[in-house]
């Protein structure tokens, strides 16, 4: 099913909730459970459940391990990175019913079975990849591909849906951009990480493109459900940045943490039961600290709940996934190229309720 063209076509298809984060919204209770520091010097930036103790890390150049969440600290290697002949280098992560699903930031996918004895590496490339999700056979892509219109897709799809079993080879438009020509702010701004995708428990799929404002709920055959305003949150929603300085941010990966920092983005979207959950990530005095905004299917009013942890760096950042009454975040520190993260990145467990 093709789905809307524009943010102005999704915002009159489908009903809008407005958010507003009042006192009287009952907030989720976090408590940390487990804490899990990974070996300094290992890169890791996405983390997923892969049973009830342990999760799946992916360590860029050296792909992807399982982590024991209890007991001695134990990795094991499910998908080799480049300097093992596999993926390049793994940044995103999902698991879907039979396969991982990967990405790097530079638009490069990759998929492989979880069990098999020798692992084919299926790979395909987009100009740029925001984020990515897989629930059973089903990827998720939020990210731009290239084309003929001044470099990029003609129809401007920013959002993507194709089966692993296919080797995605049945990609196709979920969300087209509003930008002209169709998902430029996605190509432009790609790099700041700013939006996310992700599948709920109840198969239907969250896009908070990031790019422009919106949350946006589509139903499993793709039908637009439901809309969210994201102006309230005072996010970084839109790409309305000048191309100078744009191009000063992908150059200056120093003055880029600086630009983040100085602002409140949405680090992931965690699939809460009651709705989607946005993890807000913010910096104060050099420390990253975290809110998660849980929005309602209900229509009822959004809770915004402290994280009960920070990272000592304004250059932090938590991705992360829900399993029952348990949420799992990777909290890492994006250190500046040839210098020490703050701290070995870590995993913790929160349950909540």
């Amino acid at each position: 099913m093709l789905i809307p063209r524009n943010s102005a076509t999704l915002l009159r298809c489908a009903r809008v909730i407005a958010l507003t984060l009042a006192s009287g919204a009952s907030a989720a209770t976090l408590r940390v459970v487990t804490t899990v520091a990974l070996p300094e010097g290992v890169i890791a930036r996405d983390a997923r459940w892969a049973g009830a103790e342990a999760a799946y890390v992916s360590t860029g150049k050296h792909g992807v391990a399982r982590v024991a969440l209890n007991g001695p600290p134990q990795n094991t290697t499910v998908m080799h990175g480049g300097d093992q002949g596999g993926f390049p280098v793994v940044g995103l992560l999902a698991v879907g019913q039979k396969d991982l699903l990967v990405a790097s930031r530079l638009g490069a996918l990759g998929w492989m079975p979880i069990r098999a004895a020798a692992p084919k590496i299926g790979t395909k490339g987009m100009l740029t990849v925001m984020d990515i999700d897989a629930r059973g056979d089903t990827a998720a892509v939020l990210g731009a591909d290239s084309g003929p219109l001044q470099g990029l897709e003609r129809e401007g799809t920013i959002a993507w849906i194709g089966s692993l079993s296919k080797d995605l080879a049945d990609m196709h438009p979920l969300m087209r951009g509003r930008s002209h020509p169709g998902g430029k702010d996605m190509a432009r701004c790609g790099m700041l990480e700013i939006g996310a995708i992700r599948f709920m428990q109840d198969g239907s799929l969250v896009v908070l493109p990031g790019t422009e404002p919106g949350v946006y709920r589509y139903s499993r055959d793709g039908k637009l459900l439901r809309t969210w305003d994201t102006g309230p949150l005072a996010i970084v929603d839109d790409c309305s940045i000048e191309d100078e300085e744009l191009h000063q941010l992908a150059r200056d990966f120093a003055r880029r943490n600086e630009w983040l920092a100085s602002r409140v983005i949405v680090d992931d979207v965690l699939p809460l039961p009651s709705g989607p959950g946005l993890l807000l990530r913010r910096v104060e005095n050099g420390i990253t600290k975290w809110d998660l905004v849980a929005l309602r299917y209900d229509g009822g009013k959004p809770s915004r709940t402290p994280l009960p942890v920070t990272m000592p760096s304004p250059r932090s950042h938590a991705r992360g996934d829900v399993r029952g009454d348990r949420i799992l975040l990777l909290m890492f520190d994006d250190a500046l190229p040839q210098q020490k993260a703050a701290q070995p990145p870590q995993l913790v467990v929160f349950s909540f309720n």
